[in-house]
């Protein structure tokens, strides 16, 4: 009786991880820091990063071995699309021209001698110019422990687990023609989102294994 308990029990783990990894959770930071050139009179910038844990690789790109691209709509639709909007100088990003929904890609690296991830977004206009912004933070993994153990999509960062730190940098011409070169220090990575909590199904699937083990005891020891 006690052995079919802990396969009731085993099952209701086996529906609880099923479930769990049905839908992934996404991952939001708050960041901010300091530009090596003031910008439109400010030395300063911030802003939000948004990506999915199960984004679909980035079609017609052939990664390079230790590296991989992701774009697109993550495997629950409802979950948000990647995102990268910041503030430079007290200048939005949204000022600095349209983005295609296939133009923000997250990249991982996770090679012998460093780990890298990155969130790059392109700017387009009418006239054909366009800006990349670049949100990238880097590892040297012959100086310490790398910090993934993948090149899937982290469920987490943390600024201190990268020895060579984190920069957001705009290169190429904004809306008014004007080349920009734009270099930013990352100071602060802050997470916006909560600690994902089991789903409600999980729950009940875990309470209602639990009480029929519970009576299956009692039942064997009343026929006991």
């Amino acid at each position: 009786m006690f052995t079919k308990g802990l396969r009731q029990i085993g099952a209701a783990i086996f529906l609880i991880c099923g479930v769990s990894s049905a839908h992934a959770s996404p991952v939001s930071y708050a960041f901010s820091g300091t530009l090596l050139q003031p910008y439109n009179g400010s030395s300063s910038f911030s802003g939000t990063l948004t990506y999915n844990t199960d984004l679909p690789p980035y079609p017609g790109i052939q990664p390079f071995p230790g590296w991989s691209y992701y774009s697109g709509v993550p495997t629950d639709p409802t979950s948000p699309v990647v995102s990268l909007n910041f503030s430079v100088g007290g200048v939005n990003s949204s000022s600095f021209g349209n983005i295609a929904s296939d133009e923000v890609i997250v990249i991982v690296s996770h090679t012998q001698s460093s780990d890298a991830f990155y969130i790059q977004e392109r700017f387009t206009y009418i006239n054909g110019q366009n800006l990349l912004a670049n949100f990238g933070m880097i590892n040297n993994n012959l100086v310490q422990r790398a910090p993934f153990d993948s090149t899937s999509p982290p469920s987490s960062l943390n600024l201190a687990d990268f020895s060579m730190g984190a920069q957001l940098d705009l290169t190429g011409t904004d809306t008014s023609g004007q080349y920009l070169n734009i270099v930013g220090t990352v100071t602060s990575l802050t997470p916006l989102l909560p600690t994902p909590i089991p789903e409600p199904a999980s729950v009940l699937v875990f309470a209602i294994v639990v009480t029929q083990v519970c009576r299956s005891r009692k039942w064997g020891q009343r026929k006991g």
